[in-house]
């Protein structure tokens, strides 16, 4: 197993300008980063004012990676696909102070969407609002980040909210680093005081009213657990997929989502392998805890002597007393089932 994946805010505010009931605010980007903070001994940062900001360092790199959440089927397993996200943010060092009722901010560098990587386009300024719950000495600081884009004509928009705690005056926490070792994973910290959600929503057609939501978590999966499963198909090929799952307690009971990744697959075909490692031709989802209702799709480009995909109807915790898959479904470039392949071995290495 990998180490357990800390939790950490996700939530950055590279400053364009900020408005409040005082007027514009003077928040600026550190230039030298928090070199040796911790988020909480002021100490190792005179420049950084407890008393009257937070901040965030961004180191560069910083992705999330939606997530899969539904498909029971191949039409909703194909809708993931077709959703599939990747949020790079801007690096940098952000004061914000919380006298700040708004600000806009530029906080996106990428956002790239659909199996074909479209580049989403800007459709409005990043505003995140403040919300004080108590008061400004023993209060709960909570920002609500929203910005609108579009993709292939689809409107999307990207939504963050995080909190700031506030105890006698002393924040309990007055900066955050994010990178993608310490990302919180979302939606399974609900309870935790570094909690943050990251959600990006789709409308289907400018006009439409279909709407497809999906929750985000860091890309790099460094720190998460390692599942990985080998599946040995009747006649001599073979697949095998490799996951990675923050550690299983913190979300297996009572979640309803699964928040692995699936990072590699390799199909093994008349003794020749085939991999992918691309993230937007891997797709995970879970629907109902992450030992029951499970879906993973390789999508192999181009395809591989007619096979445009692999589907199994299971993933990285498929294990008994839960259901194991017995076959493979052969896609074909139009995603229908051309063939179904038995199982005669599911091994997790």
């Amino acid at each position: 197993m990998g180490k357990k994946i800390r939790q950490v805010l996700l939530l950055v505010f590279l400053t364009a300008g900020c408005s409040s009931g005082g007027g514009p605010s003077d928040s600026g980007i550190f230039e030298d980063g928090l070199d040796g903070f911790d988020g909480q001994d002021e100490s190792s940062r005179p420049d950084l004012d407890i008393d009257d900001d937070f901040a965030i360092d961004v180191p560069s790199g910083t992705q999330a990676c939606s997530l899969g959440h539904g498909g029971m089927d191949l039409d909703g397993i194909l809708q993931e696909r077709r959703h599939i996200g990747r949020v790079t943010f801007r690096p940098g060092l952000v004061r914000l102070p919380r006298e700040a009722d708004s600000v806009e901010v530029d906080l996106i560098e990428t956002i790239e969407l659909g199996p074909g990587k479209i580049l989403a386009t800007v459709d409005g300024a990043g505003t995140f609002t403040r919300t004080l719950t108590g008061t400004s000495d023993n209060g709960i600081y909570l920002y609500e980040f929203l910005q609108a884009f579009s993709a292939d004509g689809d409107p999307f928009e990207l939504s963050i909210t995080a909190e700031f705690e506030v105890q006698n005056g002393v924040p309990t926490r007055p900066a955050l680093i994010l990178d993608t070792a310490t990302m919180t994973i979302s939606p399974f910290n609900r309870d935790s005081e570094d909690a943050i959600t990251v959600k990006g929503r789709w409308q289907d057609g400018s006009g439409g009213t279909g709407v497809w939501t999906q929750s985000y978590t860091g890309c790099e999966t460094t720190f998460m657990d390692a599942f990985d499963v080998r599946i040995e198909i009747e006649g001599g090929d073979n697949l095998e997929l490799s996951y990675r799952c923050p550690e299983m307690s913190e979300f297996l009971i009572n979640s309803t989502v699964c928040s692995c990744l699936l990072i590699r697959g390799v199909y093994t075909q008349g003794g020749l392998p085939h991999e992918v490692t691309d993230f937007f031709r891997l797709v995970f989802t879970s629907w109902n805890h992450c030992n029951f209702e499970q879906a993973s799709l390789v999508v192999f480009d181009p395809p591989v002597t007619g096979t445009a995909a692999l589907l199994i109807w299971g993933g990285a915790f498929s294990a008994p007393p839960y259901s194991i898959p017995d076959s493979v479904l052969v896609l074909d470039e139009g995603f229908q089932v051309t063939a179904t392949l038995p199982i005669t071995s599911f091994e997790h290495l």
